[in-house]
């Protein structure tokens, strides 16, 4: 099996498959920070369950070691901190503007403000997983 490269957002080596959206799709993400590369399909018409597992865990490796090569390439930047380039990318956090229109997306009535904050926190977690991925 291919071993995958360091991850693009933290330079970790170490990946972890989990089970993805449902039994037939496997996920794959950084051990270090998390980071995910889409999933891959656990194509079972062909082949028995585990073998079709091991398989897809080399195509999630191959997808992450495109992505993060890829991903290494383009991170290299002038950093607003120290001026030199640097090989991590800067965290990237929502505009006021966003945030605002963020808050107008909830309107449903949960009842209870706690379930508000929970949303919200949920809807703002995956723009910024989003936009830093």
């Amino acid at each position: 099996m291919t071993e995958p490269l360091p991850c693009p957002f933290c330079g970790h080596v170490g990946l972890s498959h989990y089970e993805g959206l449902t039994f037939r799709w496997l996920t794959t993400e950084c051990n270090g920070c998390g980071a995910q590369c889409g999933e891959e399909r656990i194509n079972t018409m062909t082949m028995e369950r585990s073998a079709a597992i091991e398989q897809a865990k080399v195509e999630a490796i191959k997808a992450w070691n495109t992505r993060a090569a890829l991903e290494q390439q383009q991170a290299e930047f002038d950093c607003p901190r120290c001026g030199h380039v640097c090989s991590q990318r800067p965290w990237v956090g929502l505009t006021d503007e966003e945030m605002s229109d963020t808050v107008a997306d909830i309107d449903v009535d949960f009842g209870d403000l706690l379930w508000k904050v929970v949303c919200l926190t949920k809807i703002i977690e995956s723009k910024l997983k989003e936009r830093n991925t």
